[in-house]
């Protein structure tokens, strides 16, 4: 397929002793598969925080996927102004992209 690139990926499990401040998930709908291989470094490190840019058009469960992130987060919008703002799953599925601020 033209324009298709293959690239090797990993999780970001295995650098969970890295202990990172910030996570940022900006994948054109690879964020859900991002996400779960990034479970030990949340584990490992509850202060950290995650940027994720979600859209729901690009996300196989998005319902699923909010909930999830809810589970474990604040769920929280940056506003173009860059404060978070707390969001609801249903404001986020709204449409379009939205940079999601998740932390504890």
């Amino acid at each position: 397929m033209p324009g298709l690139a293959l690239v090797p990926t990993r999780p970001l499990d295995r650098h969970a002793g890295a202990k990172p401040d910030v996570v940022k998930l900006d994948l054109c709908g690879a964020e859900e598969a991002a996400f779960a291989g990034m479970q030990g470094v949340i584990e490992a490190n509850p202060a950290v925080q995650v940027l994720l840019c979600f859209n729901p058009v690009r996300s196989a469960a998005p319902a699923d996927f909010l909930e999830r992130l809810a589970g474990q987060f604040r769920l929280r919008r940056l506003t173009a102004q860059g404060e978070a703002q707390d969001c609801t799953p249903a404001e986020a599925m709204g449409g379009g992209d939205v940079m999601l601020y998740l932390a504890r």
